[in-house]
């Protein structure tokens, strides 16, 4: 399993990176109400529709950042969107399908089609609450990325998540830390965790797989960052703070606004709580200069201070999944640069951060997207502030 504190933005990042040039122009090709028609059609018409909408949701898929917009890309989302819009009250209906690849396929056509179709939320709500729902072979947690795709960007996904997590019967929780336990390695990086446990093993699966590269990719960090600090407060079940923190922690500096609330959780009468929190800030934090305070606060044996100091200390050191890790940052694609630096004006402040941390990662090489990253010297964003102070040293050392 993945270290806890790998940047999942970058997963997101490359999760359907194009390959430059070479597109072909697929925005004329797409008929979607035919495809959807011909899901009712005879096997071979259904199979060549499968193939055609899988196809565009693999290659598509809403996790895309804006760094990959190519004119290209671009011009297919739009189309897409745009036959999507009247089709709407039909992707609702197939929501109640016996065939679950049909419902998943109206899933990613809703998460794609965006704030559009926000007239499913109250369908995806009821579905992910419904018994029915834990024992089909639908996830709910693709219930649950749709939902952050078409939300209003004012309204909170995270609560309904957590509220979910809260009320997973055991047999079907366990089955799901069973599967994880099965295909994941162990976590890296991090000492041992006090009591270590399933739920540890499940809050790792459930956010760095599923969630985190979403809210990222959906430009709704700073909307959630306050209900999932919210829910780290001791009156939630172990399984909802936990997940929560762990949230929060992989979310990095895009959880700056929690550290003062996630403080007091350093006194927390559960040591799990005790050390998610630390880590927590930490990971947001990156400051090596706070370990030996926040160690301290778990009043830790010797030997586990030790330890713990070690793993924190590797913690701050290897910080986010680097950008130079995925990519030769000396040999960046000027389509590529043209995409981190497009980001710089995207209207979501998310898509504006990520890309002063990709182009902090490049460096100088990034030079010539300096004039862009001035203009953001007076954003309304503390954080983003911060991240052109951070992005420019890097550019530009002094």
């Amino acid at each position: 399993m993945r270290c806890l504190i790998l940047f999942a933005l970058l997963l997101s990042l490359f999760v359907a990176t194009p390959s430059y040039g070479q597109e072909p122009d697929l925005a004329e090709l797409i008929q979607l109400e035919k495809w959807l028609t011909d899901l009712s059609g005879a096997p071979q018409e259904r199979r060549q529709a499968k193939e055609n909408l899988e196809g565009i949701l693999d290659s598509y898929p809403p996790s895309m950042t804006p760094v990959v917009f190519t004119p290209n890309i671009r011009s297919v989302i739009s189309e897409y969107r745009r036959q999507a819009e009247p089709l709407i009250p039909q992707l609702i209906e197939m929501l109640d399908s016996d065939d679950m690849e049909d419902v998943n396929i109206a899933l990613g056509v809703l998460g794609l089609t965006g704030p559009d179709a926000k007239a499913a939320i109250p369908k995806l709500k009821a579905m992910l609450f419904d018994k029915k729902t834990h024992d089909a072979e639908v996830a709910p947690l693709g219930l649950l990325v749709t939902l952050m795709y078409i939300t209003p960007e004012d309204e909170p996904v995270m609560p309904l998540a957590l509220q979910w997590l809260d009320g997973l019967p055991n047999k079907k929780r366990d089955r799901l830390v069973g599967a994880l336990q099965e295909n994941e390695e162990s976590p890296v990086n991090l000492p041992n965790f006090p009591s270590r446990n399933s739920m540890l093993v499940w809050t790792y699966g459930f956010l760095s797989e599923i969630i985190i590269p979403h809210l990222l990719a959906s430009g709704r960090t700073r909307v959630e960052v306050p209900s999932l600090l919210q829910a780290t407060d001791k009156k939630y079940p172990p399984s909802v703070r936990s997940t929560a923190l762990s949230i929060l922690m992989t979310l990095q500096s895009e959880a700056r606004a929690a550290l003062p609330g996630l403080r007091k959780h350093l006194a927390d009468s559960d040591p799990s709580i005790r050390y998610l929190t630390a880590i927590a800030i930490l990971a947001i934090e990156q400051d090596a200069a706070a370990i030996p305070q926040i160690t301290g606060a778990l009043n830790l044996p010797p030997d586990e201070r030790k330890e713990f100091e070690t793993g924190a200390a590797k913690i701050v050191a290897s910080g986010a999944l680097r950008l130079k890790e995925v990519l030769d940052v000396n040999d960046v694609p000027p389509e590529l640069m043209e995409g981190i630096s497009g980001m710089l004006t995207h209207g979501n402040a998310t898509h504006r951060r990520l890309g002063l941390i990709y182009l902090a990662e490049i460096g100088p090489e990034a030079k010539s997207v300096i004039p862009a990253i001035e203009k953001l010297r007076n954003d309304p964003d503390e954080e983003t502030r911060r991240l052109v102070i951070k992005a420019m040293h890097a550019i530009k050392p002094q």
